[in-house]
């Protein structure tokens, strides 16, 4: 692309995890789109990480070292932050554990630019392992239940067209730096933040949009893969948070009734079936934290 096209900031957030990092970096060298700067933001790795990357990227990339780990939403509001300062009109939030297409930031930019009610580009997540499944194209959310699900989950990619779907996965989406200022709600800390994120575009009028031409391939749940219950703790807490946050007061009744009634034992089966039970007191508290400081109005 030109020169003159939109200048573009992508944003990698690291935490003890150099290897991954190193190649997701790698793989924006290989892009076609030119103008774009790289922010990594260390979220306070307990090892040589930062001095690695520095060693290896030199001054191909900004790196920006957090002197605690502020989370997946604190770390990246710090890099969205910087990109603005930047003057960067679009700015990519990038998973560490991904690797991009090389058309991926040209497709997506494309889509920013040919449509101002767009604020929001996502991309075609793929399995990294096997490059010809899809992880997914977006997401589905209700306000009534607070179930999500990835949207074609698992099916082979195929010639497939762009679509809407209501959440643009986290792990690989463009976003119009003008929209907000501070990206990321931080009491998500991490999960469901990408989901507050769609529903607040949406719901100022602006619109999502997941290309079918971008594709990154995703390793899955690395950083959160490192911590025991910690996941299990923020997926229900968080839940808690983004319901209470866009849905109605009906809907908010609703939900309370289908997570105690319908998904507390539905999940309690699932972590028993699969002899996870050091997980079981992280979801009770992650339970017990949302009902505790839920918030009706």
């Amino acid at each position: 692309m030109r020169q003159s096209s939109p200048k573009v900031g992508v944003v990698i957030l690291n935490w003890n995890g150099f290897d991954d990092t190193k190649g997701c970096v790698e793989s924006l060298f290989n892009s076609t789109y030119s103008n774009f700067l790289t922010f990594v933001v260390d979220n306070n790795s307990s090892g040589n990480d930062v001095s690695k990357l520095k060693e290896k990227f030199g001054s191909e990339i900004q790196i920006i070292e957090n002197a605690e780990n502020l989370g997946y939403c604190g770390g990246n509001n710090i890099g969205f932050s910087e990109a603005k300062k930047k003057d960067c009109e679009y700015i990519l939030i990038l998973n560490n554990d991904t690797v991009i297409d090389k058309d991926c930031i040209s497709e997506l930019v494309k889509l920013l630019a040919d449509n101002k009610k767009l604020v929001i580009a996502g991309a075609t997540i793929m399995d990294y392992y096997d490059r010809t499944k899809i992880q997914c194209r977006g997401l589905t959310f209700s306000k009534w239940s607070g179930v999500s699900l990835a949207l074609d989950l698992n099916k082979s990619y195929k010639k497939r067209s762009n679509i809407k779907p209501k959440i643009a996965s986290g792990a690989c989406f463009l976003i119009d730096s003008s929209f907000c200022e501070q990206l990321f709600d931080e009491q998500f800390f991490c999960y469901y933040d990408d989901t507050d994120l769609s529903l607040r575009a949406l719901e100022s009028g602006k619109e999502i949009i997941v290309s079918a031409k971008a594709l990154v391939y995703h390793k899955g749940s690395v950083s959160a893969n490192k911590i025991g219950g910690f996941t299990e703790f923020q997926l229900i807490r968080n839940r808690f948070l983004v319901i209470e946050k866009h849905s109605s007061l009906p809907q908010k009744i609703v939900f309370l009734f289908v997570t105690i009634l319908l998904y507390t034992p539905f999940r309690l089966l699932v972590l028993l079936k699969n002899r996870k039970y050091q997980n079981i007191p992280h979801f009770f508290k992650g339970l017990s934290k949302g009902l505790l400081s839920f918030k009706f109005l």
